[in-house]
């Protein structure tokens, strides 16, 4: 009998994070040809965390994982708990590592809602303005920005003040009782 650890496979997003360095040695203009890929362009792979069931979509900037370190996932994992969600009904989009435009992202998964977490909403170029802790509502989606995930951790004044505003319009945007 043949064992059944031959069989397992991992799904991309585990193989990535144990392989955090590259394992394939590229030339220089290789390398390079990648690093100018087209945002418009629709990344390979899975380029989201998450099975985006009911429709959400959250961004996050996180330079050092490829879609969130293990305290932040705990953290966003966390508060959609709190908003009767799970990682499975929403998708990520770690913003430092995959470039996509608001089209794509819109094209692609059909957001009722998105929550931008951080720096990033400068960078996905919204068609209006919107300042942190606004929900605004185009074409049939929701917007909410609020401050880095980050800056939300940890028992400080601030992250406390921070998680409070989050949870205040949370409740508001998924309408929440």
């Amino acid at each position: 009998m043949k064992s059944s650890l031959q069989n397992i496979q991992l799904p991309a997003f585990v193989l990535v994070d144990l392989y955090k360095e590259s394992i394939v040695v590229q030339d220089n203009q290789q390398a390079a040809q990648e690093k100018k890929q087209d945002v418009d362009e629709i990344p390979k792979g899975k380029w989201f965390l998450g099975d985006n069931k009911k429709q959400i979509t959250i961004i996050v900037h996180d330079t050092e994982a490829v879609f969130l370190n293990d305290n932040t996932y705990t953290f966003l994992s966390s508060i959609l708990a709190a908003c009767k969600l799970n990682v499975g009904d929403v998708a990520i989009i770690n913003f430092a590592k995959t470039r996509v435009t608001l089209n794509t992202i819109i094209n692609e998964l059909k957001p009722n809602y998105l929550l931008v977490f951080g720096p990033t909403i400068v960078n996905i170029e919204l068609p209006f303005s919107i300042t942190q802790y606004q929900i605004k509502q185009l074409d049939n989606c929701n917007y909410l920005t609020a401050v880095s995930l980050e800056t939300m951790q940890g028992n400080t004044q601030n992250a406390k003040e921070e998680k409070g505003k989050l949870w205040k319009y949370l409740q508001q945007f998924f309408q929440l009782k």
